[in-house]
């Protein structure tokens, strides 16, 4: 997915800083199968790679190190509005740089 969106930052607490980022953009999906019972009847969610639009949001901490530098954890979470079932979440950790 290519979202554009905006990130907020909250009162900076000495280093931390608590932030959230929502954004809207185009997404590539795969065809998502749901196990819909114990018979294992699979459903199709999506067509075999298509073009949506998707949507996401994070929420996390910010560890402010050194001039320009800060270590990050957060959430992160990726829909799409015509598969809402196909819902992903994963948990990130990265260093970024302002420059």
């Amino acid at each position: 997915a290519a979202l554009f969106g905006a990130r907020m930052e909250y009162v900076a607490l000495g280093s931390l800083v608590p932030y959230a980022s929502l954004g809207i953009g185009p997404g590539y999906i795969e065809a998502v199968p749901q196990i819909v019972n114990d018979e294992e009847v699979i459903l199709q969610d999506a067509i075999d790679g298509s073009l949506q639009v998707a949507y996401g949001a994070r929420t996390g901490l910010e560890y402010r190190f050194a001039e320009g530098f800060a270590v990050e954890a957060g959430d992160r979470y990726l829909g799409f509005t015509t598969n809402p079932t196909a819902l992903l979440h994963s948990v990130e950790l990265g260093i970024t740089q302002r420059f």
